[in-house]
């Protein structure tokens, strides 16, 4: 998953006072934690043959549906077959549903890397999918907040035309079963529209992409690397063949149903219009706020990505939340009233509890969506809610109840009390539970903290101290927020640490990836990147909760390359695991990915035979109840196993054939062990000498992720953009 990088103080995310929701999509004994936020929430659609029917989907996970015209949301990929979760199905683009049918739905759907995903369709409302088409596109992209890669024709509704990146543009003609490719390929298209009034002619739009918003974009694999065409291409008949119009292209199209007129968004500050289907543009601008030197940030004045046409008007609106009207025959756009901001209907919904009064904002605004059969009835959609308005503005009330944008790094729990939890999260920092994980709140830094140091937005990892009540460490994030904390009261409030010993903590260059309690001692292991040297990276050990700490990396040098951590570092992925004994394993970089081991009383690591198959990703565990036992996650490769304090390392036979990317033991009771599989889940309670599958296991929308942790017979599942669930297991 990936993220704009979003520094805003008045970020947020809050408890709910209310007991576990269930999992309306698929019931099983799952359910989620109340604590919600971290997603864009990129669209939400109408459904013309049912008003109260509606559709939207998330970057990080989606397809939601409605059946109460958005006042509450379930999510429907869990409902997606394995091999669909896998190749990023849970991801959307965009989303088409059936004038005729509120059921029928095709999206367009992916997660990057050298995998396409592509179209699929459920025509029963989500409870089936089945994919129809391979293409290359990114729910989570970089492009994601700009236009609608999939159409639907006005005249014929079993037309659709689709496509964004390289793969080329596909049309269909039977609602979506059966796609031919057309178009150009090696283009990353950002926006298709079907023309409002002129049958067979549809727009496809592509911006030029500056090659580094490519290229830092990891999660497109090798591909980001690959140049981009560009230009606004133009369809006569019915998608069979293209003409490129021109080099400049908008990014996202509107066009007044009658009106052959099209309005358009260039480079993100500049309206332009069109009187001859796209041939060529004028500016379009009187009225709206532009910027002499426009801001990159999606929150910006002046930064426009959300673009909709009513009956006989177009509205427009900026990155802060700033909206615009302008009637079809009017000389200017006319700047609308911030207007009422409701938190949730009910008043007060739980999601938003305890948001300041005057923070209740549109944050990053990235669509608007005006309704056919009512003007004065829009919606918009930012980075963290769906907002709905049925006087053309002047109230927004938010409609976001069950939808679960929450990305996971760790979860962590205090072994001197069951009722503390500590959630580590993307973008909105950390949520802490003092009841068992019923209601949450929100973690501040404590009074008296210095200004330049705000309690980080993205937390890595997070660790209870074992015989020091409400002692709780935690680190940031690599490429967001650094630097090490320190509660005294479990979790709720926070100190910088000064690290003292370690080396600097700079945003992109360096971070703490796990966080480890010796078991002989209580002394505190850390994993630090960088290259391996003493004052650079490796493992540190503190011995005075945080204070300072001291290198003892020796031998990790060895290794072809040493580092702990890059961009999403997750805790829920340690690199470190400590034995009972005191013997302690790790892990080397991608590219090497050895496993170094080092005895129970040394001082040195040593390298072993066995190797990690993906470093960031694939856990390593240490069994709480069998000194110089540890286990490695295999991702597409064996699990394997060692009893020796990692010297020898053998395949673990019980999950023999099965992909493992989860690894979790409970530290309170003996023998218990899950692990997270690419086809389920599985549990032992000997120890792993036996294991059986976990029925409904992944009844969640978990996407691609098994992340699990284990505590006192609690299983926790982290999906990767769908908040964390809880089962209790038998």
């Amino acid at each position: 998953m990936n993220h704009f990088n979003l520094h805003v103080g008045t970020l947020y995310i809050v408890a709910m006072a209310v007991p576990f929701a269930s999992a309306a999509a698929n019931p099983s004994l799952w359910r989620v934690l109340p604590c919600w936020g971290g997603g864009y929430v990129q669209n939400a659609v109408l459904c013309p043959s049912d008003p109260g029917r509606m559709y939207l989907y998330v970057d990080v996970g989606g397809p939601y549906r409605s059946d109460d015209a958005g006042k509450s949301w379930r999510p429907l990929h869990a409902n997606m077959p394995v091999a669909m979760r896998e190749r990023g199905f849970d991801e959307v683009r965009s989303l088409s549903v059936d004038p005729r049918d509120a059921d029928s739905v095709v999206i367009l759907a992916g997660h990057g890397g050298d995998t396409p995903g592509g179209f699929a369709v459920t025509r029963d409302g989500g409870a089936t999918w089945a994919v129809k088409q391979d293409a290359f596109a990114y729910g989570n992209g970089p492009m994601r907040p700009e236009g609608f890669c999939l159409s639907r024709s006005p005249f014929d509704p079993d037309e659709l035309v689709g496509g964004e990146d390289r793969s080329g543009i596909f049309v269909s003609r039977d609602n979506g079963e059966t796609w031919t490719r057309t178009g150009p390929t090696g283009v990353c298209f950002t926006d298709i529209r079907h023309d409002a009034t002129v049958p067979g002619r549809i727009y496809a739009a592509a911006p030029r992409i500056a090659p580094e918003r490519m290229a830092n974009w990891w999660i497109l694999g090798e591909s980001r690397k690959t140049p981009r065409g560009f230009g606004f291409f133009r369809s006569d008949d019915g998608a069979r063949t293209w003409r490129r119009l021109s080099d400049e292209s908008p990014s996202e199209i509107a066009q007044i149903s009658g009106d052959t007129r099209l309005v358009g968004i260039f480079d993100h500050h500049r309206v332009k219009i069109s009187d001859d289907g796209g041939e060529t543009w004028r500016p379009f601008e009187d009225g709206l706020f532009l910027s002499d030197e426009p801001k990159s940030e999606p929150w910006a004045d002046g930064r426009y990505y959300a673009l909709a046409a009513g009956r006989d008007f177009w509205l427009i609106g900026d990155g802060n939340g700033t909206k615009y009207r302008r009637g079809c025959n009017d000389t200017v756009w006319t700047r609308l009233p911030d207007g009422l901001m409701l938190a949730g209907d009910p008043p007060n919904e739980q999601r938003l509890e305890g948001r300041p009064a005057d923070d209740i904002r549109m944050t990053a605004l990235m669509t608007l969506v005006t309704d056919p059969r009512d003007d004065r009835h829009w919606l918009a959609t930012d980075w963290f809610e769906l907002w709905e308005t049925f006087d053309a503005g002047a109230t927004w009330t938010t409609r976001v109840r069950g939808i679960m944008q929450l990305v996971s790094y760790d979860i962590a729990f205090d072994p001197n009390s069951p009722d503390n939890l500590f959630c580590c999260l993307y973008d909105v920092g950390g949520i802490v539970s003092r009841d068992g994980g019923r209601t949450f709140r929100r973690p501040r830094a404590a009074s008296g903290t210095s200004g330049s140091r705000k309690f980080p937005n993205n937390i890595a990892t997070a660790l209870y101290l074992e015989g020091r009540p409400g002692v709780v460490l935690c680190a940031g994030a690599r490429g967001f927020d650094t630097g090490l904390w320190r509660s005294f009261d479990a979790g709720l409030t926070w100190e910088p640490l000064p690290g003292t010993g370690l080396p600097p903590l700079v945003p992109g260059q360096s971070a703490v990836s796990c966080l480890v309690q010796d078991p002989l001692d209580g002394s505190v292991l850390l994993a630090m990147s960088g290259t391996v040297a003493e004052g650079q990276g490796g493992v540190y050990r503190s011995r005075d909760e945080g204070m300072t700490w001291t290198w003892e990396g020796a031998g990790l040098a060895a290794s072809a390359g040493f580092d702990y951590g890059i961009n999403h570092s997750q805790g829920a992925w340690p690199r470190l695991a400590v034995s009972p004994d005191g013997s302690a394993i790790t892990a080397a970089r991608e590219g090497d990915g050895a496993i170094l081991a080092r005895r129970a009383g040394g001082q040195v690591w040593a390298r072993t035979a066995a190797k990690a198959p993906d470093w960031r990703k694939y856990p390593l565990a240490a069994d709480p109840f069998a000194p110089g036992r540890f286990l490695r996650a295999g991702g597409g490769k064996p699990v394997m196993e060692s009893t020796d304090g990692g010297e020898t390392w053998h395949e673990y036979v019980p999950l023999s054939g099965l992909a493992c990317g989860g690894i979790a033991f409970d530290r309170h009771v003996p023998g218990s062990v899950a692990f997270g599989c690419r086809d389920g889940l599985y549990v032992s309670s000997d120890g792993g000498a036996s294991i059986r599958r976990l029925k409904g296991g992944l009844a969640v929308p978990s996407g691609r992720s098994r992340v699990i942790a284990l505590d006192r017979g609690r299983l926790f599942f982290l999906t990767s953009g769908s908040g964390v669930w809880r089962m209790q297991l038998q």
